[in-house]
């Protein structure tokens, strides 16, 4: 199952400075689209006779028309004589690596120069770099100091970061209501990654923020129709499984297949399982193996998994269980609670893989600290049988404990039929129903 989080990493660099920030000049609002040729060279003009204004405006439309070495000569010249707007500029230059080799302590540096002469988004990008610790040390504090500076100013980037370090508890007390308060207000300015965010916090519920699918849905569309890949799956998510929208699988597959533009690989596997399954398409199970290999061959976990066992079954692929084995453990190494399980079931039967009840036994213990209900009710009926365990009703019952009412029917026969073989004289009919009628008292 795709993970949906919170607080996604924001890559300052998708946003030029140009777009995030247009000086104001002594005649007019610096407006570089259709600009009129003779203001342009009266700049020119200007910066040819050493004024920092006319130097600075120059270095912003080169820096629009992405010519960075034309940029930074005129922001060098303005920075000698201490242009704020010419200093941020020449940071966000280093940050990005445009125009000279990337160095987040230069970019500091200028930030904070321009920050100190009043510049609100050379703050907020300082406050940034002290947030994720690049070209400075990491400090939480002085992260809040410049982004609140910034973001009472109107900054966009710093009311996300500072929604961020709220949600995540960063030098602050963890307030949800709070970060949603700055999302909230950086949303409204347009923010994808702001209105993702928010997205989530309504998705999930609680922590204060009261749980209403309808109103993520809203924040969802909005940045999904900006590009963002992550809202695009989460959109796609809540059209597959219907929360605050009708069910569409129609409508979840074109957003899943927008964000794969994009090269998101959660998006793959859930195409992969929706072939998989015939929901919304054709159940074809070459196309399933198709996205999963495709996302599994970038480290999707559930992908890997899922390939796992298209292999073990040789649905859509030649059944071969020494790549069910190899894709089982890609992801089960990751934390994947299934793949984990599924391993110690390979191990457990010796399925493409010497038997190893010692690895099985390793395998499900992982699943079932993940809470995993199948691994706890397996390694319950293993001590409970004293197979490859000594046999332990204290233990049993641990393990039977963890394991939901609800699913203990679903899961017994699967599991009890696994571990104890039809073939074996145990799994006569009477034997079977004493050994089964046990475990379900040790549970009542």
């Amino acid at each position: 199952m795709y993970i949906r989080d919170s607080a996604l990493v924001f890559s300052f660099k998708d946003r030029s400075p140009v777009r995030s920030f247009r000086p104001l000049f002594i005649f007019t609002a610096w407006n570089f689209e259709g600009i009129d040729s003779r203001l342009l060279n009266w700049y020119c003009l200007m910066a040819e006779l050493g004024f920092a204004w006319g130097q600075t405006g120059l270095a912003y439309r080169y820096s629009d028309l992405a010519k960075w070495p034309e940029a930074i000569r005129f922001c060098r010249l303005a920075v000698e004589q201490g242009n704020a707007k010419a200093q941020y500029l020449l940071g966000c230059a280093y940050r990005d690596g445009t125009g000279v080799r990337q160095n987040h302590t230069e970019a500091a540096n200028w930030f904070r120069l321009a920050a100190e002469q009043g510049v609100t988004e050379a703050s907020g990008e300082l406050g940034g770099l002290y947030l994720t610790g690049k070209g400075v040390s990491q400090d939480y504090g002085e992260a809040l100091k410049w982004l609140r500076l910034s973001a009472k100013q109107g900054y966009d980037l710093a009311r996300y970061n500072l929604g961020v370090m709220y949600e995540k508890g960063d030098g602050v007390s963890r307030d949800y209501r709070t970060a949603a308060k700055w999302f909230r207000l950086s949303a409204g300015q347009g923010l994808a990654a702001s209105q993702h965010n928010l997205g989530v916090l309504y998705e999930k519920g609680g922590n204060g923020i009261p749980q209403n699918y309808k109103t993520a849905v809203k924040w969802f569309r909005l940045s999904a129709q900006q590009g963002l890949a992550a809202s695009q799956h989460n959109l796609g998510v809540i059209y597959e499984e219907g929360h605050g929208v009708p069910q569409d699988f129609v409508e979840a597959i074109k957003w899943y297949r927008l964000a794969i533009e994009q090269g998101a690989t959660g998006s793959m596997a859930r195409v992969g399982c929706m072939y998989e399954k015939g929901s919304g398409v054709s159940q074809d199970y070459n196309q399933a193996a198709h996205w999963f290999s495709l996302a599994a061959a970038q480290g999707q976990q559930e992908a890997q998994f899922k390939l796992g066992v298209l292999y073990e079954h040789g649905k859509g692929v030649p059944q071969d269980l020494d790549d069910a084995v190899k894709w089982y453990r890609m992801a089960a190494k990751e934390g994947y609670a299934e793949a984990q399980y599924h391993l110690g079931v390979m191990y457990e039967h010796g399925k493409g893989v010497p038997k190893n009840p010692e690895e099985a036994k390793k395998w499900y213990g992982l699943a079932a600290e993940q809470d995993y209900a199948q691994a706890s009710l397996r390694l319950g009926v293993m001590s409970s049988l004293g197979k490859h365990v000594p046999q332990d009703e204290i233990r049993t019952k641990a393990w039977l404990d963890r394991v939901p009412e609800q699913l203990l029917d679903e899961l017994s026969n699967t599991v009890l039929s696994e571990a104890v073989p039809k073939r074996s004289k145990l799994f006569s009919g009477g034997l079977r129903y004493t050994i089964w009628y046990a475990l379900k008292k040790l549970i009542r």
